[in-house]
């Protein structure tokens, strides 16, 4: 795997926890401390093992094999490896569609709906083992618990993955909804459950994370209520960061964002930036391989996600009138 992918694929996965954890302490874990978190991580090197279903030189028949003799083995050690590797490339795949990284090898797993079941079932097995368990386990640390994620890139939009997501989400836990929001983007799945769970996150008054993530999904997964969600948000909310991750998201829906291009100005001037302010090198620009990052929620990514917005009009706008 390519050196920057392995390490933005773990990046990404300590984003996607520490997204999750953050939510759960009370509000206590500012984005500011996330971003001390991250470059502490960055420091330590990172190695991983080679794998089959990464390498360029191994067809998908090869792979699915391999793939397939492991699971289906009886050695525990081999299924929990296996697994290991499903979810590391699950992640890559994750990383280029988030960040355009170079892709690994897009393999097509959808061929073999027994894979999937075998994975749900797998899970419910193991999941049911464990509340028998009188010894508590360290979740993180057990390769099944990371099934629903790759189950949600191996197999997206699959019907079957979209209800097993839905079958596991449990309201009650301080975690939710943000995990269920990942995999669902994971997965991309545009069903109307899914978009009423966004909305109803970006609507709610729980972690500010919960909503940004919400946010970002309602502007990658279009529909008219989706939309008129984030508009409600924009103007009413005074959350620099949340508005700015709201005018990004509305900006994806394209020319159907022109008509409110007088309150996208507005209120970007009402935090401080009008056409004439430049985008921020962001002190955090630690991986990524453009120089004016937006993927990360910090004052200065709010910057740029105006000034980024603000020019998307204006080229709109400009393409608009030569048609005209």
């Amino acid at each position: 795997m390519n050196p920057r992918t392995v390490k933005n694929v773990y990046l990404f996965t300590l984003v996607s926890l520490l997204m999750v954890v953050s939510s759960s302490v009370s509000g206590k874990t500012t984005i500011d401390e996330l971003y001390g978190e991250l470059r502490s991580f960055l420091k330590k090197p990172i190695e991983v093992e080679y794998s089959a279903i990464s390498d360029f030189e191994v067809t998908d028949s090869e792979m699915l094999d391999y793939v397939l003799a492991a699971l289906f083995s009886d050695d525990s050690e081999k299924v929990d490896e296996i697994l290991v590797e499903l979810f590391n490339y699950a992640h890559s795949v994750n990383v280029h569609r988030w960040l355009n990284t170079e892709p690994p090898p897009l393999r097509n797993f959808s061929s073999e709906p027994g894979l999937r079941d075998f994975l749900i079932q797998l899970w419910f097995f193991e999941q049911e083992r464990l509340e028998l368990e009188l010894e508590p386990y360290e979740e993180v640390k057990l390769p099944w618990t990371r099934i629903p994620k790759i189950l949600v890139v191996l197999f997206p939009r699959d019907q079957e993955v979209h209800d097993f997501i839905w079958s596991i989400h449990n309201p009650s836990e301080p975690t939710e909804p943000a995990m269920t929001l990942l995999l669902l983007d994971s997965g991309e799945f545009q069903t109307l459950k899914a978009n009423n769970l966004r909305i109803a996150t970006l609507l709610s008054d729980g972690p500010e994370i919960f909503r940004l993530i919400a946010a970002r999904s309602l502007g990658r997964f279009h529909s008219i209520e989706g939309f008129e969600t984030l508009l409600a948000t924009l103007r009413d909310s005074d959350n620099r960061r949340l508005v700015a991750v709201v005018m990004e998201a509305m900006i994806l829906y394209g020319y159907s964002a022109l008509p409110y291009a007088q309150e996208f100005h507005e209120v970007a001037e009402s935090f401080g930036v009008d056409e004439d302010t430049g985008p921020v090198v962001l002190t955090d620009h630690i991986v990524f391989p453009t120089p004016y990052d937006l993927t990360f929620f910090g004052e200065d990514a709010s910057t740029n996600r105006f000034v980024s917005a603000l020019r998307d009009l204006e080229r709109m706008t400009v393409n608009q009138s030569k048609f005209q």
